[in-house]
């Protein structure tokens, strides 16, 4: 990795804060006021190879500039018109809070009269510059989709990371509040779409059922039914604590008939003589992972989209054509409000989901854990009271909003962050190495490799010139043996003797 010893342009001294940085630990509330403990010192110089977002008679160019994101902070080069060779030479620097950020650098191409292209990006993560030296040089761009081989060029970069150690420690037990997400675009579709789903998640498969269930019990539909519901109500009032056991029984029970119900359904999708041998559970769990269930909720943290609904319980439902064009007319303000709240329906429907693939065994993986706490809960409650943690939660409701409760969480969650801290996203880090040897360690590696070549080269060219000698004097050797003979005088004695005898 090449290094410099200073960058070229005037280095901010990182000095201490005025207010130490675990202060802020501890009373939350000076979080606005905290700077950050590092600097992240950044020149973007120039770009090559860009691709060609306008055409004209001349050729294809682009008008391209760099946005830069670290956490919250957006800044943005200067726009150079018509070139694919960009040159800005341009400084930034940056206020670090926070040790997991990625500095992303984001190529358009500005356009007048329409949204600006997208050209290339680059994901750089600040574990990568924890030496604190200087790291120049050529980088790759990725496309925007990463399944994509496309080449979107290179950008020249300068960039160095100062930090007080001390600082970064503490770090971990300030708060850090994630960047809102930018609104998706109005549509009233998918809106109904979602209410349709959480009345679907909420009445239709969860109260729904637990009505029938009830009006069965009382008008002794199914009397087996009627009679065990009829005991347990009545032990539930003469012990109510009994009501918390026969809670927590009646979801283990349901979760025990749903995972039956899911090998049921596994051993009728596959060979179950093949899956159920005592020697394939890895068959079982690829197996399981291949069911359209399961990879359904792989992804939770994304926002539920409509065709992950579908995939949950067949088709959508979507709202006349004539309403969507009607929608159109409706006011801004009105548009913007309803706007709001389209992620907030996709998330809840996406909680709902999961909560009801925990508890179907949709997802093995979370289900089992979800199991597991059940029944630890079932045996704590059968000595601990359930009254105090009746209080314990109520405690906590009324309390977390005080700086005390805020201290102690954010002590806590800091010593957490601390202890299984990583160094940044494995896939995003393996990345930032590719593009780091491909940069920085590229022409010592192409040197390198064309040495061991040209030596390997050499060496066949000497083996085989070796190896031809070797079977040019092998192919010689009898013929010179056979002129020597002819030629020896004993050869013609004896020739000259035989007819005497």
């Amino acid at each position: 990795m090449e290094t410099k010893a200073a960058l070229p342009f005037e280095e901010p001294v990182v000095r201490a804060l005025e207010i130490p940085s675990w202060l802020y630990a501890f009373y939350p509330t000076l979080t606005d006021h905290y700077s950050g403990y590092g600097k992240l010192l950044v020149k973007v110089i120039a770009a090559k190879g860009l691709p060609a977002a306008d055409w004209s008679l001349t050729g294809g160019a682009s008008d391209p500039y760099a946005l830069l994101h670290l956490g919250d902070a957006q800044v943005r080069t200067r726009t150079v018109f018509n070139t694919l060779k960009p040159e800005w030479n341009e400084h930034f620097v940056f206020d670090v809070r926070h040790p997991n950020l990625t500095l992303k650098i984001v190529v358009h191409d500005h356009d007048i009269m329409s949204s600006d292209d997208f050209l290339g990006q680059l994901n750089v993560p600040l574990s990568a510059l924890m030496d604190q030296e200087v790291h120049e040089g050529w980088f790759m761009l990725d496309p925007e989709d990463a399944n994509k081989d496309e080449q979107c060029g290179a950008i020249h970069l300068s960039m160095r990371f100062t930090y007080d150690k001390a600082g970064e420690f503490f770090s971990h037990f300030v708060p850090f509040a994630e960047p809102e997400p930018d609104l998706p675009p109005f549509s009233l579709d998918e809106i109904y779409a979602n209410l349709m789903k959480i009345k679907e998640l909420i009445w239709d498969n969860t109260f729904a059922p637990c009505v029938a269930f009830v009006l069965d019990v009382i008008y002794w539909q199914k009397p087996f039914q009627s009679a065990i519901s009829l005991v347990a109500f009545v032990y539930c009032c003469l012990c109510p604590p009994l009501a918390v056991l026969l809670f927590h029984l009646g979801l283990i029970v349901y979760m025990c008939l749903s995972y039956f119900e899911f090998r049921y359904q596994l051993a009728m999708t596959f060979d179950a003589t093949y899956l159920l041998g005592p020697s394939n559970h890895g068959r079982i769990k690829k197996s399981i992972l291949m069911l359209p269930s399961v990879r359904s909720g792989e992804d939770k943290s994304h926002s539920v989209s409509e065709s992950a609904i579908s995939k949950d319980s067949g088709e959508d439902a979507h709202l006349p054509s004539i309403i969507e064009r009607l929608a159109v007319m409706l006011p801004g303000w009105l548009k913007e409000t309803l706007r709001g709240f389209q992620p907030m329906l996709s998330m809840l429907v996406n909680k709902l989901i999961l909560i009801r693939h925990l508890f179907n065994w949709k997802d093995p993986v979370a289900s089992k854990p979800v199991f597991m706490a059940l029944l630890g809960s079932l045996l704590v409650h059968m000595w601990w009271p359930f009254r105090y943690t009746v209080l314990l939660g109520g405690v906590y409701v009324l309390t977390m909003q005080t700086t005390p409760t805020q201290v102690l969480l954010t002590s806590v969650n800091g010593v957490v962050a601390y202890l299984t801290r990583k160094k940044s996203d494995p896939a995003a880090l393996k990345r930032w190495n590719e593009v780091l040897a491909v940069s920085h360690a590229g022409k010592q590696w192409r040197a390198k490799t064309k040495n061991k070549i040209k030596q390997k080269q050499q060496l066949a060219a000497a083996t085989a010139a070796t190896a031809h000698q070797v079977s040019e004097a092998t192919v010689k050797q009898p013929s010179m043996d056979n002129m020597n003979r002819s030629n020896s005088p004993s050869g013609s004695v004896s020739l000259s003797k035989s007819p005497k005898k």
